[in-house]
């Protein structure tokens, strides 16, 4: 008898069947708390908590989007979780299909409702329409009566005016797609957590599920008029995109390999990281032996080619030049470089497209030997040397006009980087007002909850049972991580607020007047702050303090778990200027987060261990960039961090 799925009375055996392999795999469980694990047939499961991947999840997107609007925020929750249950539905099945030694398609499908009905995400109602084929033509129509996540909005006594089921489709989907070799989506048409009368899905090949849902709505009228809104899952539309990125990358290589011209592309340092096929064949290398030589093992300058020196100094973003390239027989081919320098992600490269000149070059001194002659042939014929005169001052002029030409653009293009450099400053001065007058503007509300709060602790404390007790504290502990929030965006706003006075700095007296109070305010720390002599700077004195204060409190707070807290401040002189540091031995962190570490509200540690609101970094930051510097942090887990900055030298 079948109670784990509803099927057309035709389909009764092969889930019958089903069932009863389903039913022994989840009964082979082993619960083992001191160890934290659930065991079903010698794979892991974990329980999670069926309202945290429905409505507290979309809430928490919510909250995430909040300044993109609730429709785009649910949007994001939507195709997350699709995408997750896809893929989780077809590696679930795929491993089942292993464990319990699966092979036909039929067989395989008719596990995952009972599969699903056994894991608590659902009970399916398969309808008789349903046509379940191996190919394109695959069609489901199904209902879900105990949908883990339609129940989870209900019992939250919220209501919503979209299809909320959407791990149930994803997962469904990846289920089938795994079993029957075919790409299927799911989309949930009715749902009960928006007021429907069930949660009704159709599940079909991405490419027909419109036409499906279209038919299926037209045979029922009734139910058409119902459905105010669903959803076709946009995971394969993604998969389109990424096919067309390849495609453009496939097209881009295809034009670097038949380039008639050399192709090299050069890290900082003048190595070959990539050539093209001209760029090899046309020195005689292998394109292995020439991506182990660099540019200047193959460019030889030319006598008196100052364009050559200042393409080796990087001083010019773009530039053209011509040299000889030394091939590997020893022989020289002349060529006419186009050299681009280009930026990808934190790195230099260049480009250059070397063009071969020979025949020029050939032409050039055949050109040259015909001027000789004619030299001699018009050596005191004043009325020839005259007309020639007349052409090179023609040429000059010329000259003149283009460099007067091209100091106009330079200065129409100085010109229009200043007003885009203007208009930035601008929207960043008014960004920061506007964080500033939020900030606080929300000082009045948050000091009104909190007088509140404080009159019902006063007042009515005795009054309120123990439930009202724990939830007067939680507002109180919440208005004031609230109130420690506000005064942290204050603080960062102020930053850029503020001018910088520049002056000369003694970093010894400065940083031994921070440690004597910050050792006076941790008098109960087992602390030890080695202080190595720093080379004085210029910068303002009230904002650098503020950046070792920071780094210093940082590095407290993050050795709280040793027994002896060690932290060591130093500096050192370099040409482009002065390096300070603050290093600790506290619990370190993962180098895979650094993008994160100085990001405002930003926090690499648990909330509840480590107090703050993840804004230090991010002050220390917007100090040092006003002040044209750099920060950068090193650390490992468990073994230390060492914060680093730069700073102007003393005038």
């Amino acid at each position: 008898m079948l109670h784990t799925v509803k099927v057309p009375k035709q389909f009764e055996p092969i889930f019958k069947k089903a069932q009863d392999y389903v039913d022994k795999y989840f009964k082979k469980r082993k619960d083992d708390p001191s160890k934290g694990t659930i065991e079903i047939f010698g794979e892991r499961y974990i329980l999670v908590r069926a309202a945290s991947m429905s409505i507290d999840f979309f809430e928490s997107i919510k909250n995430l989007y909040k300044d993109q609007g609730e429709e785009e925020a649910f949007n994001v929750a939507r195709q997350l979780l699709f995408d997750i249950a896809h893929a989780i539905g077809r590696q679930d099945a795929k491993s089942f299909h292993k464990k319990m030694k699966l092979e036909d398609p039929v067989e395989r499908l008719s596990a995952g409702p009972i599969h699903f009905s056994y894991s608590g995400w659902a009970f399916v109602d398969i309808f008789a329409e349903s046509r379940p084929a191996p190919d394109e033509s695959y069609c489901l129509i199904y209902d879900h009566p105990f949908s883990f996540e339609s129940d989870a909005w209900l019992k939250s006594g919220k209501k919503s005016d979209f299809p909320v089921c959407v791990m149930n489709a994803g997962y469904s989907s990846g289920w089938c797609e795994e079993s029957f070799g075919v790409p299927l989506v799911a989309s949930e048409i009715m749902c009960r957590a928006k007021g429907d009368e069930a949660c009704r899905f159709i599940m079909a090949h991405p490419s027909k599920i419109e036409g499906y849902i279209e038919n299926y709505l037209k045979k029922k009228p009734k139910l058409a008029k119902k459905i105010t809104k669903y959803e076709i899952p946009g995971f394969f539309k993604r998969k389109e995109a990424e096919r067309a990125l390849r495609e453009s990358e496939e097209k881009y290589r295809a034009i670097f390999n038949t380039a008639k011209d050399g192709i090299f592309i050069n890290d900082e340092t003048g190595n070959f990281i990539d050539v093209n096929p001209t760029a090899w064949e046309s020195l005689g290398y292998s394109k292995e032996e020439l991506l182990k030589l660099s540019n200047k093992e193959i460019e030889l300058e030319a006598a008196g080619d100052e364009t050559f020196k200042k393409v080796q100094d990087a001083s010019l973003e773009k530039v053209m030049f011509e040299v000889n390239q030394k091939r590997k027989d020893g022989s020289f081919l002349p060529v006419e470089i186009i050299r681009t320098l280009f930026i990808c992600g934190s790195q230099r490269f260049s480009l250059s497209i070397a063009r071969d000149i020979t025949e020029r070059k050939r032409a050039e001194e055949a050109l040259l030997k015909v001027n000789e002659e004619l030299e001699q042939r018009v050596k005191g014929r004043t009325e020839e040397l005259l007309s020639t005169n007349k052409l090179l001052r023609s040429e000059i002029e010329e000259r003149k006009q283009a460099e007067e030409e091209i100091r106009k653009l330079n200065e129409e293009l100085e010109q229009r980087v200043n007003q885009r450099t203007e208009k930035l400053e601008a929207t960043n001065k008014e960004l920061e007002s506007f964080c500033y007058s939020v900030s606080h503007d929300l000082r009045a509300p948050l000091r009104a909850i909190n007088s509140f709060s404080q009159i019902l602790f006063d007042e009515y404390l005795d009054k309120l049972d123990d439930e009202g007790k724990r939830l007067l504290h939680i507002i109180r502990g919440n208005t004031d991580k609230m109130s420690e929030l506000i005064d942290d965006l204050l603080a960062l706003s102020r930053i850029g607020r503020r001018d910088i006075e520049l002056l000369d700095i003694d970093m010894d007296k400065l940083i031994q007047a921070v440690c004597n109070e910050i050792e006076t305010a941790t008098s109960d720390r087992n602390l030890q702050i080695n202080l190595k002599p720093l080379p004085p700077a210029c910068g303002d004195e009230g904002m650098i303090r503020q950046v070792f204060v920071n780094l210093i409190a940082n590095a407290i707070k993050f050795t709280r778990s040793r027994e002896a807290a060690m932290i060591e401040v130093g500096g050192y002189a370099k040409d482009s200027g002065n390096v300070y540091y603050v290093r600790d031995n506290g619990i370190g962190f993962d180098m895979q987060y650094i993008d994160k570490l100085f990001g405002a509200f930003q926090r690499l540690h648990n909330g509840e261990e480590f107090e703050g609101m993840g804004i230090g970094l991010a002050i220390v930051k917007r100090i040092i960039n006003q002040h044209g510097g750099k920060v950068w942090a090193e650390g490992r887990e468990n073994e230390g961090s060492t914060f680093y900055f730069t700073l102007q030298a003393k005038r």
